[in-house]
């Protein structure tokens, strides 16, 4: 959920912080603090056990407000594994503007917070990738049937041209 926290400027607008829970009666984790109106424009996300795993793409209002006077750069992201229960990020990618990955077409968290995606950013098809305890890299290089993709405790599931591939993740 996003929550306002803090009175609107006039020109960029109010401030925000990103907060997820698993739970009604469970007290909230911040997890992202937006500048002055800074407002999502591209959100994927997946559950499991304690986990949420999510990308957040968005423009910094501050820097797209000057594209007009030759502001460059405005858009960023946030790709990360978090375990609701206590806030500890288990995954943390470089944002776009970093070099990290694009909006992702699937994504899925195990259930140890472990993290594949299906990448929309690639000029040979939709490889699926993962971030786990070996550090990045390619499970399947695609393309792959982004509405495939699913966690399975530990292990993912995907089809590459109709054909059923699992990885285990750790």
């Amino acid at each position: 959920m996003l929550r306002t926290t803090g009175p609107d400027d006039g020109k960029y607008g109010a401030p925000h912080s990103l907060l997820g829970c698993r739970k009604v009666a469970q007290r909230p984790v911040e997890l992202f603090d937006f500048e002055d109106g800074d407002t999502l424009m591209e959100v994927r996300t997946s559950f499991d056990g304690p986990y949420a795993a999510f990308y957040l793409g968005w423009e910094y209002s501050t820097c797209s407000f000057y594209i007009s006077a030759g502001a460059e750069d405005c858009g960023t992201s946030l790709f990360e594994s978090v375990n609701l229960g206590n806030g500890h990020v288990k995954v943390s990618l470089p944002s776009v503007r970093e070099g990290g990955p694009a909006l992702p077409s699937a994504l899925v968290v195990t259930d140890g917070g472990w993290i594949a995606w299906v990448s929309s950013a690639s000029a040979t098809g939709a490889p699926l990738l993962a971030r786990d305890s070996k550090g990045q890299r390619t499970l399947d290089p695609g393309p792959i049937d982004a509405g495939s993709l699913r966690a399975d405790g530990a292990a993912v599931r995907w089809k590459n041209g109709g054909i059923p591939h699992s990885a285990a993740l750790g």
